[in-house]
């Protein structure tokens, strides 16, 4: 930190001495002019920044305690050490009254001088952090808030100085926090996140950094260099990461940015490159860089699912599931869609029974804590393995599994000229077996089970709907407006018209 220094003080020879006998450069301290009085300080003070006035008390015009209460009151941020005699102890009993809290008496020890200055700066240089701090959490926050930028005002005059991002998680972490307690992992993150603060810090980089997901640290960084460090820098941040955390992570960087709309920019690009991660072997990766991505839209895999419904031995499943997990490799798509995409294939094959089933993609999976296909790979694996063994019992026990299978199918097609032939077609059984799975799971023969379906279907719309009763009667799958009457009326003692007629008494009681 450069801190410039004016001098004040009415005798020359004062003034030379000290400029030209104080190793200045030391402490890097630049001398930014001399001043004869208070208002030809003042002056000065108006037209250049000054850190620190270096001030005797007696002067003409405007004295040093005059100097001190303007500055005080005007110029906050500028720290003044008064220079009296012995024999002025009264100036330094009121310089202490006016809020001066440095004070050296003559003759000027240049010792004592130095050190007094290096104790201002150091404080200076640790409010400055802390406000820069401060500064850097609010331009943070306002990033993954969504918030605009340059409506800050305070943010708007302070990020000319240029910032960058830092997009961090650590690989393969559903595998390696499996067995930890929430205690555990919290201290974990804890630990990740101060050491790369501290390993920034060390390195004359100044952030502040938020989690935005379970996995995925955001670093807002800044650096009075004024640039963005080389990558060796962010390579020893992550071996130092591995050896002090226990595990190995990845670092996605944005370019430097000196404005709110560039940095705004850059923080989109930087969620959008971190989803490509699987496909880089870099360890450190910047958001700029383009990989091959495959925009071809996406076809349902139903190979996969046909094997699957095959009910083949475990061995076999497992190689299908393999060449599953490479193709979506193949396409260089993010852990997002191939999340995406891995739930439809269960939604697909399990739609029957879900609620039977704790499926890891029904439930839902976090990207950034299974971030790897190796990991999605390992929860599909068990999903489908709970999948084979339901299948399996199903048979076992009295074909449960085919049975919810042929309910789900007429409930879904209940509106067509559906015939048990064609459910028990679906299934893969006689219609002979179906009519006897049928009646074992709703204790009704076939037609009597889609007559249910499909009236309880028709009171739904005669309550909810303006149709009329003979569009009513098509929509469930009756062609022949009459024979619905006669269903309906044999189901529920009235007629469809008197049903609708209580339904809309009631609704409007």
């Amino acid at each position: 930190m450069n801190l410039k220094l004016l001098i004040v003080d009415d005798e020359p020879i004062i003034t030379q001495g000290l400029r030209e006998t104080v190793p200045w450069h030391e402490l890097d301290v630049e001398i930014i002019g001399e001043a004869q009085d208070g208002e030809e300080a003042l002056e000065i003070i108006e037209n250049e920044a000054v850190d620190i006035i270096l001030s005797d008390v007696k002067m003409p015009v405007m004295d040093g305690l005059e100097l001190a209460d303007h500055v005080n009151r005007c110029f906050p941020h500028i720290r003044i050490i008064i220079i009296s005699g012995h024999e002025e102890f009264e100036y330094a009993k009121r310089a202490i009254g006016l809020g001066v809290r440095d004070y050296l008496l003559k003759p000027v020890d240049i010792d004592e001088l130095m050190d007094l200055v290096a104790k201002i700066k150091h404080k200076m240089e640790q409010e400055q952090i802390h406000e820069e701090s401060y500064m850097l959490k609010q331009l943070l926050s306002s990033l993954v808030m969504s918030n605009k930028i340059m409506e800050m005002e305070e943010i708007q005059d302070w990020i000319p100085r240029g910032c960058w991002l830092i997009g961090s998680e650590m690989k393969n972490y559903g595998d390696f926090i499996g067995s930890k307690t929430d205690k555990q992992i919290q201290a974990l993150k804890k630990r990740w996140k101060n050491t790369l603060e501290e390993g920034l810090s060390r390195k004359g980089i100044l952030s502040a950094s938020t989690f935005l997901d379970e996995n995925r640290l955001i670093i807002c960084c800044t650096s009075e260099r004024e640039v963005r460090p080389e990558r060796k820098v962010y390579e020893d941040l992550l071996s130092e990461m591995e050896e002090t955390v226990g595990i190995k992570g990845f670092f996605c960087l944005t370019a430097h940015s000196e404005t709110p709309e560039e940095l705004q920019s850059r923080y989109q690009d930087l969620l959008n490159k971190m989803k490509t991660h699987p496909y880089t072997d870099k360890l450190v990766f910047e958001a700029s860089e383009s990989d091959p991505v495959d925009t071809s839209k996406f076809q349902y895999p139903v190979w996969f699912e046909k094997k699957m419904r095959q009910m083949e031995d475990e061995r076999s499943i497992q190689s299908s599931i393999q060449d599953l997990i490479d193709g979506l490799k193949e396409k260089y798509w993010s852990i997002e869609t191939a999340i995406e995409v891995l739930g439809d294939v269960e939604m697909n094959l399990c739609k029957e029974f879900a609620e039977d089933l704790p499926l890891h993609f029904l439930d839902g999976v976090n990207p950034t804590v299974h971030n790897s296909y190796d990991q999605l790979k390992r929860l599909f694996t068990e999903d489908m393995k709970r999948y084979f063994d339901y299948q399996q019992s199903a048979i076992i026990g009295g074909q449960r599994w085919l049975t919810k299978k042929a309910v789900s199918y007429i409930k879904e097609h209940y509106a067509h000229d559906l015939k048990a032939s064609e459910v028990a077609d679906v299934i893969n059984v006689s219609p002979n077996y179906f009519s006897q799975l049928i009646k074992q799971e709703t204790g009704k023969h076939f037609n009597d089970y889609l007559h249910e379906v499909r009236i309880n279907k028709a009171k739904e719309l005669l309550k909810e709907t303006p149709y009329r009763v003979f569009e009513i009667a098509e929509l469930v799958g009756y062609r022949d407006y009459k024979y619905f009457v006669h269903i309906f009326k044999r189901s529920t003692s009235m007629t469809p018209t008197h049903y609708r007629n209580i339904a809309t008494k009631e609704n409007h009681s």
